[in-house]
C-alpha cells in the first residue's frame, strides 16, 4: 500500500514538474529560433 501511494505521488510530482518547465522550454527554443534569424 505504501509503495503504491509512493509511486502516485511521485507520477503526480513529475507532471507538475513537466507542465512548470514545459514554459520555461518554450521560451528557451523562441530565443533560439530568434536568435539563429538574427545571425
Amino acid at each position: 500500500m505504501m509503495t503504491n501511494l509512493k509511486q502516485q505521488h511521485a507520477e503526480g510530482t513529475a507532471e507538475e514538474l513537466m507542465e512548470r518547465l514545459t514554459p520555461t522550454f518554450r521560451e528557451a527554443i523562441d530565443v533560439l529560433l530568434v536568435g539563429l534569424k538574427n545571425k
